[in-house]
């Protein structure tokens, strides 16, 4: 053979071997991306039973007494947050036509209303927190004394149910088992056009 053609044919050759590394390489990396792609596809979005349940869990944490009036209210109306919560403060207080005329409502509330003809949505899960902890702490529940594991466990709930598309709002007008003003959470699920209302301040006499 021509000595002049051995330098190109290894020439050669090691340039075919670093094209097929090469090429093995991209096949490891795409095999990696569609195994991540699979593992991505199977994370199944949250659902209205999930709503439901993390909201009894949120619930339960609150009041593990049972004592609060707590309301789950259905067939709610609207195609918007707001117009939820309008239905929802309509059915809170069915047969109150008069206060309803007289409600006002907010889409940026940072805390709750109590004794007002007022029903609002919290500025964002953030003000939610806020807003329940600073309850929790000025209601003096024997049942459920304010601790730093419920402050742990209503912001894990909250993050929760944000997740699962939940929308927190809250009624100025619901009341307690004391015949109270309290302050009262809804959990709303438009998606199911569904709430679930707690008592913050759970009291009996």
């Amino acid at each position: 053979m021509n000595s002049s053609i051995k330098p190109t044919i290894a020439l050669l050759s090691l340039a075919a071997l670093t094209m097929l590394a090469g090429a093995t390489g991209c096949s490891a990396t795409s095999s990696d991306d569609v195994a991540e792609a699979k593992g991505a596809a199977t994370v199944t979005p949250a659902t209205h039973a999930d709503i439901a349940s993390v909201a009894g869990e949120l619930r339960d944490a609150i009041d593990p007494s049972h004592i609060g009036h707590h309301q789950d209210v259905e067939d709610l109306e609207g195609s918007s947050p707001l117009d939820v919560l309008k239905s929802l403060a309509a059915k809170l207080h069915e047969g109150e036509s008069n206060n309803l005329a007289h409600y006002t409502y907010s889409t940026n509330a940072t805390k709750f209303v109590t004794d007002d003809m007022v029903a609002g949505i919290f500025a964002s899960p953030a003000a939610t927190k806020a807003a329940i902890i600073t309850a929790l702490r000025n209601a003096d529940n024997e049942n459920a004394p304010f601790t730093s594991a419920l402050e742990a466990t209503v912001s894990e709930k909250i993050d929760t149910l944000a997740a699962a598309g939940a929308v927190f709002a809250f009624d100025g007008m619901q009341q307690n088992g004391c015949a109270t003003g309290t302050a009262f959470l809804a959990v709303i699920d438009t998606k199911h056009n569904t709430a679930f209302g707690i008592d913050l301040t759970p009291c009996e006499e």
